[in-house]
């Protein structure tokens, strides 16, 4: 597969305040971080022709985003990988940029957890939450924490760490990744945490611990994507994709 390294530019992005907004619907997040976007690009919605959408459980179809922003006669592409989801959509807005099969597209992940879906209050309506549809990929004995602490552990014995040294290795991965959140104005959690908490919280699933783990979290991010060779044409300081 072709590489997309300085290949694609991001020349817009933003994203919505994550935690637990519960004044805010789908749409409502949808449309403030596109929106945002759409103005650190310097464009008009009408400007973007593809989009696609990450989401797990909050949203069935392209429709979940061409709906709230209105994106009539383009194609809306809605990808679903469990943790990957966000990267997904990224992913095949790069590759379609690459291919040339459009110039300008939009990028989109996002998540409405704490009122609706299996890991909020119970919305039996939705098919993503039945058993049986849901279950093999996030579910009662398929966590995500369950899939990563088995990859941990099986890294532990093949490379030859000792399980004290890779949880204290995992551990300073959360104590970056909270300080990271420490210093973002929408982050969910805004509090830097020491080694020892995160060693000494309690197991999730061995050897990751509460602090190694994503909250159950509302929120959406939203880039504006193009070729790298057009990017100086929105903005002089474009984010190239490695």
């Amino acid at each position: 597969m072709e590489s997309i390294r300085d290949k694609v530019a991001i020349i817009g992005m933003s994203c919505t305040q994550f935690g637990e907004n519960w004044n805010k619907s789908l749409d409502d997040m949808v449309i403030e971080a596109a929106y945002q976007a759409f103005e650190d690009a310097r464009i008009k919605r009408q400007d973007i022709q593809a989009a696609w959408v990450g989401t797990s459980t909050s949203g069935q179809t392209g429709a979940c985003l061409s709906v709230p922003l209105q994106l009539q006669n383009i194609p809306v592409t809605r990808v679903e990988n469990a943790c990957s989801t966000g990267t997904e959509a990224l992913r095949g807005a790069c590759y379609a940029l690459i291919a040339k099969a459009y110039d300008i597209v939009l990028a989109l992940g996002v998540e409405k957890l704490k009122d609706s879906g299996l890991s909020g209050l119970p919305n039996l309506s939705s098919p993503v939450g039945a058993i049986g549809v849901f279950h093999p990929v996030i579910g009662a004995t398929h966590t995500a924490p369950g899939n990563y602490a088995l990859a941990a552990t099986r890294y532990f014995h093949q490379y030859y760490v000792s399980p004290e040294e890779g949880r204290k290795t995992l551990a300073k991965i959360a104590v970056k990744n909270h300080k990271n959140g420490s210093l973002h104005p929408k982050a969910h959690f805004r509090k830097a945490i020491s080694l020892e908490q995160v060693l000494n919280a309690p197991p999730i699933a061995w050897p990751l611990g509460l602090f190694d783990c994503c909250p159950t979290t509302d929120g959406c991010a939203a880039a504006v994507l193009v070729r790298a060779e057009d990017a100086k044409r929105f903005r002089d300081d474009p984010v190239l994709a490695e």
